[in-house]
């Protein structure tokens, strides 16, 4: 006997484990290939986020001094988690978000959906000419942010419809 467990007779059977017979942590990243992927498609929905948030912020840091800021940055601050938290749930689809988001932030350029829900959300806390405290703002850009995301998320559901495949 040599010592090789195969030599023993009282040595446990040993099987060959394949990678698929493992169970997977994260699923979407099989291969480091795909991670890289992932990353890059996450670190362009935070860059598209970013560009998003200009018109938003200026218009919600009129109605905001103090501590209504830092509620202002606080929703901004969940908003980015939550979404890129979202978006790496979504696999195939966040590509289409991405498109849906881009469309969003477009339309900055003429901002009448930005200053519809930052109304909208306004007038649910104070009147005009009233600034807002730190959770009636964080409240307001949670409602704004939230309106938007799901105009993007819309827009993303049609591009899907209308150019997504189901290769894989």
């Amino acid at each position: 006997m040599s010592g090789q467990p195969a030599d023993n007779p009282y040595a446990a059977p040993q099987a060959e484990l394949q990678s698929t017979d493992l169970p997977q942590a994260f699923p979407a990243y099989d291969t480091p290939a795909t991670a890289s992927v992932s990353f890059n498609l996450t670190g362009t929905w935070i860059v598209i986020f970013c560009l998003n948030i200009p018109v938003a912020a200026l218009l919600g840091f009129i109605l905001c001094r103090g501590l209504g800021a830092l509620g202002l940055a606080t929703g901004v601050a969940l908003l980015l988690w939550l979404t890129t938290y979202l978006f790496r749930q979504t696999g195939r689809f966040s590509k289409y978000w991405i498109v849906g988001a881009v469309c969003v932030g477009v339309s900055q350029f003429l901002p009448y959906l930005h200053l519809f829900l930052g109304g909208f959300a306004v007038s649910l806390f104070d009147g005009p000419g009233d600034e807002l405290g730190f959770f009636p703002a964080m409240i307001c850009t949670l409602i704004v942010g939230g309106g938007l995301l799901g105009v993007s998320l819309v827009l993303a559901l049609v591009f899907y419809q209308l150019f997504g495949t189901d290769q894989r």
